[in-house]
């Protein structure tokens, strides 16, 4: 009886990861300010709405925010590319940036970060990400060449005043990880990160084993109570 239950029940999380599967996320999973201004700190926006207090509502791209902080949030999630995308920064699989280009058929999920202060500012600080880098995209051309990749409800305006300057700095500090440095006032610093996405397998296995340990501790309260 034992193993027609577990058989059934694994066949049961078969059914229930399949929504997993076609939805995996990528998230931005901390962010700190190291040193900047006295107050400055991470946030993550979980956009829409942005909150921004400035300009027209869940609007990105031109001194509305004016802060001290860095922000960023998560953009579209489990897209594959139908054709190749140019980015500034590509891992190189050394740990490190180089110019290149993501192939077609990338499986990739999209972040925007951004410094917009109100008087110039540096702040320097750190981003990590829950899924390995691919690359970093900076420059005016490239962001406007990967806006398909924007969060929709989100209005990205004067996108021919953003990436970053000779004097800003990303490092690769780890698979996951990237360092700024970021010096700004108008109109602000944005950049985009993009990431892999979760293995499908990875998001099986997990789902299955909470759903089998869910089912024992089921089991194992029924007998408790019975005896």
């Amino acid at each position: 009886m034992t193993v027609i239950r577990i058989s059934a029940f694994v066949l049961l999380a078969l059914g229930l990861v399949t929504g997993l599967v076609t939805s995996s996320r990528a998230d931005i999973a901390i962010g700190q300010v190291t040193d900047g201004p006295a107050g400055a700190v991470f946030v993550k926006i979980e956009a829409p709405p942005l909150g921004n207090p400035y300009g027209s509502t869940d609007s990105v791209g031109s001194d509305n925010f004016q802060s001290d902080n860095l922000f960023g949030f998560d953009e579209m999630q489990d897209i594959t590319l139908n054709e190749p995308l140019s980015v500034d920064k590509l891992v190189n699989g050394q740990g490190s940036f180089e110019p290149g280009t993501l192939p077609t058929g990338t499986q990739l999920a999209s972040h925007y970060i951004f410094f917009d202060s109100k008087a110039i500012r540096t702040v320097k600080g750190f981003v990590r990400f829950d899924q390995d880098i691919l690359a970093v995209i900076t420059s005016e051309d490239d962001l406007a060449d990967s806006d398909f990749l924007g969060q929709p409800d989100v209005h990205y305006i004067n996108t021919f005043l953003r990436g970053l300057e000779a004097s800003d700095t990303i490092t690769l500090t780890g698979p996951r990880e990237i360092t700024v440095s970021l010096t700004t006032a108008t109109p602000g610093d944005y950049f985009r990160v993009v990431t892999a996405v979760p293995e499908p397998s990875t998001l099986v296995m997990a789902s299955m084993f909470a759903l089998l340990l869910a089912g024992a501790g089921r089991r194992r309260r029924r007998r408790c109570a019975m005896g």
